[in-house]
């Protein structure tokens, strides 16, 4: 005689839980931007560092000489031309001062930044 919930066969296997997931990994989308803002068509800095001062502690190690090693490589060449060219617009206004804090980037600009820095 056959119970009520016996279906005539073996059982199912049990399901396996499901996956979890994977922990959150460093990524462009959550790291930059905790120092730019978009608004206006345009990525302003929220900080008031350079844009060489806001990459520091996204290079693994974290010291400004591993960033400045990185920095001064071919991949961030763009970079740097868009670096100079917001230190002479700055210099132009200040009457010949040639650090820079807060600052704007184009969509372009930041996206060659983000690609040079984590890509």
């Amino acid at each position: 005689m056959l119970k009520s919930m016996d279906r005539g066969g073996p059982a199912r296997p049990p399901t396996p839980p499901p996956v979890p997931n994977p922990p959150p990994t460093q990524s462009y989308c959550n790291t930059l931007l905790s120092k730019y803002k978009f608004k206006d068509g345009l990525y302003r800095s929220t900080t008031t560092g350079s844009m060489f001062e806001n990459m520091i502690s996204y290079v693994p190690g974290g010291s400004c000489f591993d960033a400045l090693k990185l920095w001064q490589t071919e991949k961030f060449k763009h970079v740097r031309a868009i670096d100079e060219n917001i230190r002479q617009g700055y210099r132009r206004q200040s009457g010949g001062h040639g650090g820079y804090t807060f600052h704007s980037l184009t969509p372009d600009e930041f996206a060659a930044f983000e690609k040079a820095l984590f890509f």
